[in-house]
């Protein structure tokens, strides 16, 4: 059986609108570090993966403030000409709490994708290696998206947890007090120490033989004993990064 032109027509038109798909709510907010690690000091970027209508968002992060001190905060790139960020720091017993407010220009939203928000700066104030955790908060600002019609929007969060190296740490002598060596034969013995900045090696005292050589960079300590005259050779290795 045929159908009329104009029932065509309108069959044609009701499939069209059905086709339409609802809007995900896809937007999660992440905090980032480059290898879950602050190195004496580091940003945490604050990313937003973005739907493409998001005007503003607003967030609480705490901190620990034995391990981190809050320095300063520097505008995403994706922020943009005429938007704002605006941080708070206060602090509540052991925990250090960043209020965090981020908008675009007036009737602007973040483009689709993942985008930087803000960057935050801190220094570590532990004198050894911490883990430590950054967390949201909904004091003193609630997390909370917004459009630019001031609807609101929802999403989720990321925390995400850190280790914090000490500026510097002291160095410290790693590799063996003691060797044998034969007379005649090469030598290689590799000093090694922890520390940070890297620590560089040098020979303090003692007897050091005139046939050996000390790397200063990398610790090797190298050269070819003719006989066994002068052994045992005591001598003293300083690390140093200071």
């Amino acid at each position: 059986m045929s159908v009329p032109a104009f029932l065509r027509s309108a069959l044609l038109f009701m499939i069209g609108l059905s086709a339409a798909a609802p809007l995900l709510e896809a937007r999660t907010l992440r905090l980032v570090v480059t290898g879950n690690e602050i190195l004496g000091s580091g940003a945490l970027r604050l990313m937003l993966d973005s739907d493409g209508n998001e005007h503003r968002v607003t967030l609480s992060i705490t901190y620990e403030k034995a391990v981190l001190r809050f320095d300063n905060s520097v505008a995403g790139i994706d922020v943009g000409a005429g938007g704002n960020v605006t941080v708070t720091n206060s602090t509540s017993g052991s925990y250090g709490i960043l209020g965090i407010d981020i908008s675009r220009a007036a009737g602007a939203v973040f483009e689709i994708g993942s985008r930087e928000l803000a960057a935050l700066n801190f220094t570590v104030v532990a004198t050894a290696q911490a883990s430590t955790y950054f967390d949201f908060s909904s004091v003193p600002l609630p997390t909370a998206f917004t459009a630019a019609n001031g609807g609101g929007l929802g999403g989720s969060f990321l925390s995400t947890a850190v280790t914090a190296h000490p500026a510097t740490l002291a160095p410290m002598l790693t590799s063996a007090g003691a060797a044998s060596f034969y007379a005649g034969d090469p030598v290689s013995f590799q000093v090694t120490a922890t520390g940070r900045p890297a620590p560089t090696f040098s020979v303090v005292g003692g007897s050091f033989p005139t046939w050996a050589t000390l790397d200063a960079t990398s610790g090797l300590l190298g050269g070819t004993p003719p006989t066994a005259n002068g052994s045992p050779f005591t001598f003293t290795i300083r690390a140093s990064n200071g």
